[in-house]
């Protein structure tokens, strides 16, 4: 049985989503493979883990226990992965050093399991969703939407009610798009024309019109988080819950509108998974 107040940072990264976490009451388990931002994060919380309300395990997670080759990206720490692809992306400088990495099995096996397990771990979070126990779930699980198949990764394991969160502005999806969305779409797209009518209105006063739009795109329930955390979860969210194929639809409409965009790198696609049951 999942415990009503803990929570895993799967990819703690710099900390604020286990900040957040820890500010609303919850006893913390973040896991990060990077020894030096595990270094930092035990700085940063140091009241918590000496009170005991926060864990860090600087480990990787891996199919089976070992030491393994892990890549760090020298500008953009959150690309750190077990995937070069991933740390390597733009060209940016990056190395390689080894870590130690677990099972999640195990993982959940010593430390309990949680009521939302947020995963973020650039290309092996359905090692995570692997690792669980189909008759023993946590109540929230949220994984970076990288591949449509993870939906079916987490159904397969029982989760059955679904929503998409678009990592831009931490915003629910539904088709017809709602109104933040849309806001951010147009935000988009007046920034990325480059006729010479949108450059005169960008010059002309038109990026304070681009800024109230990406203000009004962030969704009531998301205003206090920064980009790039990982928002709320489980019932604060907005946003219906949907079945397996409903949700896989709504992944498919936005994955296809989303790389029709102007200047749109095909890793762009920014969307997070939550999942329940």
């Amino acid at each position: 049985m999942f415990e009503e107040k803990l929570i895993y940072d799967v990819g703690m990264h710099n900390g604020d989503d286990t900040a957040y976490y820890l500010s609303r009451g919850y006893r913390v388990v973040a896991i990060e493979a990077d020894p030096e931002q595990a270094e930092k994060g035990l700085k940063r919380f140091s009241q918590f883990v000496a009170a005991g309300q926060l864990k860090i395990l600087n480990v990787g997670v891996a199919k089976e226990e070992g030491e393994f080759e892990f890549y760090i990206n020298e500008v953009k720490p959150e690309w750190n992965s077990f995937d070069l692809s991933i740390t390597s992306r733009d060209g940016l400088p990056w190395h390689a050093i080894k870590i130690k990495a677990l099972p999640f099995a195990n993982i959940i096996h010593t430390q309990g399991i949680p009521y939302y397990l947020k995963v973020d771990i650039e290309g092996h979070d359905y090692l995570c969703i692997e690792g669980l126990n189909k008759n023993d779930l946590p109540k929230f699980i949220s994984v970076e939407a990288n591949s449509i198949g993870l939906i079916d990764d987490l159904a397969e394991k029982g989760f059955t009610k679904f929503k998409l969160i678009f990592q831009y502005n931490l915003a629910h999806l539904d088709i017809p798009p709602n109104k933040y969305f849309v806001r951010w779409l147009w935000a988009y797209r007046l920034r990325q024309w480059n006729s010479f009518f949108m450059k005169a209105f960008r010059k002309l006063g038109g990026r304070s019109v681009i800024f109230r739009l990406d203000k009004k795109a962030v969704p009531p329930y998301s205003r206090q988080f920064k980009q790039g955390t990982s928002g709320n979860f489980g019932d604060q969210l907005g946003g219906q819950w949907h079945n397996r194929e409903k949700v896989k639809e709504i992944y498919r409409f936005y994955h296809d509108l989303f790389h029709n965009l102007p200047n749109k790198k095909d890793y762009g696609f920014w969307v997070d998974i939550h999942a329940t049951w």
